[in-house]
């Protein structure tokens, strides 16, 4: 399994891995936090992945797994998007490298700072859509997971808050092929503005879950 967090932490250790992990076989690739915005952590169980490709993005963090058992190949790639106008062209540049690298199955989750569609946004003046998001999704034919228990994942808590839909999880088609059950919760937010999504991915014919993100 596979566990995204953005803690507002500058060092990330084992000693504070494993205070929400509970457990020692785990391995993990990390980007600290820089002043007000989270870093992004990509954690998995190293008895059943090890990790052969390591790619640090400004606004990104991909991790190529492989399966012990089996040698199957997995992308994940962990996004904390700009909220600046000026720094969006660079991020949509680190997407396009990552995806150019990979042909096997990819999910790409986290905060995009960026909507789809004008429908996603409520209370805060209504940019339109960047054009380059849907280009992104068109170019590497991504696939959107449904969210079908949340209109909006991040809020501002104040009276007539202000909400959006700022975090997503996308998938290739190789990654459908074989995970074809894939599905997208909202979970309870205890702390942060945004709430957590968990990602399932089961097998086909009641088989074991290797992703829960």
């Amino acid at each position: 399994m596979s566990y995204f967090k953005k803690p507002k932490k500058p060092i990330i250790d084992r000693k504070f891995v494993l205070s929400f992990w509970g457990r020692q076989s785990c391995n993990w690739m990390d980007i600290p936090s820089s002043g007000a915005a989270g870093g992004m952590l990509i954690l998995w169980k190293s008895e059943l992945f090890e990790a052969t490709t390591s790619e640090y993005g400004i606004y990104s963090a991909t991790v190529k797994l492989r399966e012990k058992q089996n040698g199957n190949l997995w992308w994940i790639t962990c996004i904390y998007g700009p909220s600046t106008n000026l720094s969006k062209s660079d991020f949509w540049l680190e997407l396009n490298d990552i995806g150019n690298l990979i042909d096997e199955p990819w999910c790409i989750a986290g905060d995009f700072n960026e909507i789809l569609y004008p429908s996603e946004r409520r209370g805060i003046s209504t940019s339109l859509p960047q054009l380059s998001f849907h280009e992104w999704i068109t170019d590497f034919s991504l696939i959107d997971i449904p969210l079908p228990n949340l209109q909006f994942t991040w809020s501002n808590f104040r009276e007539n808050a202000s909400c959006s839909k700022l975090d997503r999880c996308f998938v290739n088609p190789e990654w459908m092929l074989k995970l074809p059950r894939t599905n997208l919760t909202g979970l309870p937010r205890p702390v942060s503005d945004h709430c957590p999504l968990l990602l399932n991915s089961s097998l086909p014919l009641g088989g074991l879950h290797p992703f829960q993100i």
